[in-house]
């Protein structure tokens, strides 16, 4: 499934992008939706806005242990 493995790539750079000195949510929004450029534009738009709006739950969620498959599958993403 596509977007399963689209929410697994956009939340592997939010894992690393939290484990950066002072990076803010805003900062790592815009890591994501540079990196969804790159996957595929239009194609995955959908996915992208839909991780970036959830983007304070995932890093939330990611703090508190989960993995990246764990989260897409909270997102109902996979």
């Amino acid at each position: 499934m596509a977007e399963c493995k689209v929410c697994e790539a956009v939340v592997a750079l939010i894992d690393a992008e939290i484990g950066l000195a002072n990076v803010t949510v805003a900062v790592i929004g815009h890591a994501v939706m540079s990196l969804c450029k790159v996957l595929g534009g239009a194609i995955v738009q959908k996915e992208c806005d839909f991780v970036v709006e959830h983007l304070e739950s995932i890093v939330s969620w990611l703090k508190e242990g989960m993995n990246k498959t764990q989260v897409c599958e909270r997102l109902n993403l996979c």
